[in-house]
């Protein structure tokens, strides 16, 4: 059976962005092949700032699960800002972040969350381990700044490579946070990490 496929990219007041037909298509609900999918929308034209992901799922499937898609929404909006607080309440830097992500694995692979230079992306270590190994290979050039599970400020290393061996570290902290370099972080003055 042929279907005809429309995208179509809203706005609130209703005009369109975007409007395609795509006539004449095999059957889009064989092996979810529309599932499969996924929208990159850029809102500007900064490479990262301005970049949405859509996932594309059937109608019935968001109705089920609105609720709690809702309720993922909200809570990641709170983890989109954070500050890098200093001892003194003046000394605060603010940062925007491209994405947060919690992890149970003790192995991360950082390629499954850096995928596009994100500028900032701070990861959740909710690994029972004691040590959980990030495999950095290719992850360049950023730094990454550890936070234990009070979110003090533990530390901070480089992931600069410049050959093509393999590039690991082991850390035991729960908050990881890593920012492209060069960056305007000012070690000196972090303490602790804020959630907004």
């Amino acid at each position: 059976m042929k279907k005809d496929i429309y995208i179509g990219l809203l706005t609130p007041w209703g005009v369109p962005l975007l409007e395609k037909t795509l006539q004449n298509w095999s059957d889009v609900d064989i092996n979810k092949f529309m599932e499969l999918h996924n929208f990159i929308v850029y809102s500007s034209k900064q490479e990262t700032k301005g970049r949405y992901h859509f996932k594309l799922i059937r109608n019935n499937t968001y109705l089920a699960l609105e609720e709690q898609i809702k309720k993922t929404n909200e809570v990641t909006n709170k983890l989109k800002n954070i500050t890098l607080q200093g001892v003194w309440t003046d000394q605060k830097q603010y940062i925007t972040l491209d994405g947060v992500f919690s992890t149970r694995s003790s192995f991360i692979n950082m390629h499954n969350y850096i995928k596009d230079a994100e500028e900032e992306v701070l990861i959740i270590n909710e690994s029972n381990s004691s040590n959980t190994v990030l495999h950095l290979t290719g992850i360049t050039p950023y730094i990454i700044l550890f936070f234990d599970k009070e979110r003090k400020f533990k530390g901070a290393s480089y992931s600069i490579q410049n050959g093509d061996g393999d590039f690991r570290i082991t850390t035991s902290y729960k908050y990881i946070l890593f920012a492209k370099h060069p960056h305007e972080i000012n070690l000196d003055r972090v303490l602790y990490l804020r959630f907004e």
